[in-house]
């Protein structure tokens, strides 16, 4: 009986932060903007309140807007060309994405999809806990059931 809950507790020893559903953005920039709009995985309806920020290459803060109620924020465009970042997170739910993108003289562009990668990481990582919990688990259960039939 012991052993349940030191299964219990390698179980959660080895978990990682998984959310429920993740924050996206899509960025769209055009002569004079840069313009943010910000979802949970194509859902709309965001919960608490979302801040985006530009930022410069080197992660420089150039502004921040609180979201409205259309989940868009606008900026003006950068007048210098370079790598910039838009970061979305909300506040105290632990969401939060990052897109870089480019702004170049005379260059605009809408994009059209959110970016959907995979981190496979993360899931080679749940794979492994799995395997390992289902391992030690066999051998706990193994190991007391032969010590029951011994008595």
């Amino acid at each position: 009986m012991h052993r349940i809950p030191l299964l219990a507790f390698l179980l959660f020893l080895g978990a990682t932060p998984v959310l429920a559903h993740a924050i996206r953005a899509t960025v769209s920039v055009t002569e004079k903007q840069v313009v943010v709009k910000v979802s949970f995985d194509g859902d709309d309806d965001l919960r608490g309140d979302v801040f985006v920020r530009l930022e410069d290459e080197q992660h420089k803060e150039l502004g921040k807007l609180k979201l409205s109620n259309s989940n868009v924020a606008t900026f003006d465009r950068p007048d210098n060309e370079g790598v910039y970042y838009i970061v979305a997170e909300d506040d105290g739910f632990g969401h939060r994405v990052e897109k870089r993108f480019l702004v170049k003289t005379g260059r605009t562009y809408n994009e059209v999809e959110p970016d959907r990668s995979v981190s496979y990481v993360k899931i080679a990582q749940g794979f492994i806990g799995i395997v390992l919990v289902s391992v030690l688990a066999y051998f706990l259960l193994r190991k007391s059931g032969k010590a029951s039939h011994g008595s």
